[in-house]
């Protein structure tokens, strides 16, 4: 069985939430009487050999707090305000000095244990969970989709560029998760493309994670389309806790 770390990203406030988030951070906000959080670690605690690591920002000790009996390490990223995902990532780099894949997952969605169990059997360099299906459920969420969609190219399973604004359908292929594995075997040469970003990208601290997938990709990394279909849900706006893609 192989080793695993999980790295879930929670030091965003969520803005796009308003005020919902003014009592609460979102991993603790209720979707169906359930902590988002909580959807999380129901998965996790059914698979063996696997540390769970948080990096959190906003409203960091409420989280701690209910971390109390669980062992997971956290990272802070003080800057959440004025930083993205890929500087959030980076608070937890010494993970890729470990000899375990690792995991990284937004802290904003949930999924079923099919998912999570499908993307780490997957033997690829990177797998990237993708819906497949992304459509109908993006359309319970608002009424233009392509104005919060990205783009999605994938070939021979592969996917060739991600997170762009897209200007037709035809440019979505599948919608990225913010659910992704990474292959211990490649931490060397990330390791390096990440000191290459850092110094060639004076705004690397706004990059999105998503950004970073497309420079690894960019540099001959190959990250594999992990195709699924519905039984997740990801919690950006008001309205994502009114509607269920999860069930």
């Amino acid at each position: 069985m192989k080793k695993f770390n999980i790295l879930i990203l929670a030091a965003g406030r969520g803005r796009r939430l308003g005020n919902k988030t003014l009592k609460n951070p979102k991993p603790l906000m209720n979707f169906k009487e359930k902590y988002l959080l909580d959807y999380q670690f129901d998965v996790y605690k059914k698979f063996q050999n696997i540390k769970i690591h948080m990096v959190l920002g906003y409203q960091a000790k409420k989280i701690q707090s209910h971390l109390k009996d669980k062992k997971i390490k956290t990272f802070i990223n003080q800057d959440f305000k004025k930083t993205n995902m890929y500087y959030s990532f980076l608070k937890a780099k010494s993970l890729l000095n470990q000899k375990r894949d690792l995991v990284v997952v937004y802290g904003d969605i949930i999924f079923k244990k099919k998912i999570f169990d499908k993307l780490i059997k997957d033997n690829s360099n990177i797998g990237v969970c993708v819906d497949k299906n992304y459509l109908s459920y993006w359309k319970k969420r608002m009424k233009d989709p392509l104005k919060d969609l990205e783009t999605m190219l994938i070939k021979n399973q592969f996917i060739v560029q991600l997170g762009k604004k897209p200007s037709t359908y035809k440019e979505i292929q599948g919608q990225y998760m913010g659910l992704i594995k990474f292959s211990y075997k490649k931490f060397d040469q990330i390791k390096k493309i990440i000191k290459s970003i850092n110094i060639k990208n004076n705004h690397y601290k706004n990059l999105y994670f998503t950004d970073f997938i497309q420079v690894l990709i960019d540099n001959n990394i190959k990250a594999k389309a992990v195709k699924v279909s519905g039984n997740w849900q990801e919690f950006d706006k008001p309205k994502d806790f009114k509607i269920d893609n999860y069930s």
